[in-house]
């Protein structure tokens, strides 16, 4: 799974294993190792109708619903996104989306990735 941060926005990115776990297990998570520091991120299903996202002591919890993650291996749906406001405090954009291969090259294994639809 992959993590990237710009401004207020989070954006995870599945490969077809981790949405297939997902929707069976319920979790994906990751972690890095920053010297003695640990920051691992997840991806949840909840009891939800909307992504959501927290952090504590150095987790990143974003939540998905819970029917979203269980049809995701079985369509076509590339993602799901939501705007999360927090009282007076800047919204969130959260992005979930399956992981496509790259078009241009690049040294990163991409055997799990979904096909891209913008290929020749």
């Amino acid at each position: 799974m992959k993590l990237r941060l710009k401004g207020n926005t989070i954006r995870l990115r599945l490969s077809k294993t981790e949405v297939d776990i997902l929707a069976s297990e319920g979790n994906v998570q990751e972690e890095t190792h920053i010297g003695n520091t640990t920051f691992m991120y997840r991806l949840k299903k909840e009891n939800t109708v909307e992504l959501k996202a927290q952090l504590q002591n150095l987790e990143l919890t974003v939540s998905i619903p819970h029917d979203f993650a269980n049809d995701w291996p079985h369509n076509t749906v590339v993602g799901i996104d939501n705007k999360q406001v927090d009282g007076g405090m800047p919204s969130l954009y959260i992005v979930i989306e399956k992981d496509f291969k790259c078009i241009d090259n690049t040294e990163e294994d991409q055997a799990d990735n979904y096909d891209n639809p913008k290929a020749c």
